[in-house]
């Protein structure tokens, strides 16, 4: 079964909060047992895998040991581990997990946040009582704030976001009654899903239609325009060699305006242009400073609809100079704006 990030993680901790300390030993099978009634669909050796895994982090405290007639290892906890097995946790573990928290509770099923709530609420209780007996405030220290115009997230319904993430999960089509943006009846689908992915505000869901199989016939869809998720028991349909990251690393997330990517080439502020030294638009990229204070950048880049709202957002502090057509094309939206203040 190909695996998905998400899933590791959340499988990871529900594995870990089955592990006890030495008194009650389990065996490999017996989380495999476990871990499978809760719905994950996963062999021994993924469970042997995500053991190993969690077993080489030294806070976690994890061990086994092997038994005579007993082909598993026995997966226990020092009776010192601090975090899954016991009430206490470590300052940085729970900032960890409240920062965690912050960016991730709207945006889970409810059956994941039930996984994930006990943490929560134990790292909420351990920086209040830090705070308590200090005049440290850690939630004035640390904050997740997005670049741009904060947005509310788009409401999802809780039972698609629950059916969607199961069958990302487990691997099988779901029907669908799905709305398209401008239109105002929604329409029913067979749906492969691929992955989910967390962009701002919003959740988009990476898929192919019905029996579909290239990857010219993959969609992101908007969560937020799902009505209703069926699942299925049919095993979902996948373009050959589909890869997540890369689909992503493509720039298919963005509206695609042209297929191959574009030379780039911008006079920037020197202002506009300081992060770019730090974080930059592509592996390729050249920053020539002039001597007026401005700078040129070169870059290969994908050309997307975040490359125009990022260009628009730098306003007077940016003229694009190449490639032509992305110079003409801003001269033209520079026009109608001025237009509109005359």
């Amino acid at each position: 079964m190909e695996d998905n990030k998400s899933n590791s993680f959340l499988r990871r901790i529900q594995i870990l909060t089955m592990v006890k300390k030495k008194e009650e030993l389990y065996s490999t099978s017996d989380l495999l047992r476990m871990i499978k009634k809760l719905g994950f669909s996963v062999s021994l050796r993924t469970v042997e895998r995500d053991l190993e895994f969690c077993s080489k982090a030294p806070f976690l405290k994890l061990r086994f040991k092997k038994e005579e007639g007993i082909k598993d290892h026995l997966w226990y906890y020092e009776d010192d581990a601090e975090l899954f097995n016991n009430p206490e946790i470590s300052n940085i573990s729970a900032l960890a997990f409240n920062l965690v928290e912050k960016f991730l509770k709207t945006k889970l099923p409810l059956s994941a946040q039930n996984i994930l709530n006990p943490f929560f609420k134990l790292a909420q209780n351990k920086l209040k009582s830090i705070e308590g007996k200090t005049d440290y405030k850690w939630s004035e220290k640390f904050h997740i704030q997005p670049r741009g115009q904060r947005l509310l997230p788009a409401e999802v319904k809780s039972e698609v976001l629950q059916m969607v993430f199961e069958s990302v999960w487990k691997e099988k089509q779901f029907q669908a009654m799905y709305r398209r943006k401008w239109e105002k009846e929604a329409v029913e689908r067979v749906v492969n899903p691929l992955g989910l992915v967390f962009q701002e505000e919003v959740i988009y869901l990476v898929c192919t239609f019905w029996k579909y199989d290239k990857k010219t016939d993959i969609l992101r869809l908007p969560l937020h325009r799902f009505e209703t998720a069926t699942p299925l028991e049919t095993e979902r349909i996948i373009p050959k060699d589909f890869d997540l990251d890369e689909y992503i690393a493509e720039g298919h997330l963005d509206i695609l305006e042209k297929k191959e990517p574009i030379k780039l080439k911008l006079l920037l502020s020197e202002g506009a242009a300081s992060h770019l030294y730090e974080t930059k638009m592509s592996d390729d990229q050249k920053l020539i400073e002039q001597k007026n204070k401005q700078v040129i950048l070169e870059a290969t880049v994908a050309y997307t609809s975040e490359l125009r709202w990022w260009l628009l957002s730098l306003g007077e502090y940016v003229e694009v100079l190449e490639p032509k057509e992305l110079r003409e094309e801003f001269g033209r939206i520079v026009k109608s704006m001025a237009s509109k203040y005359d």
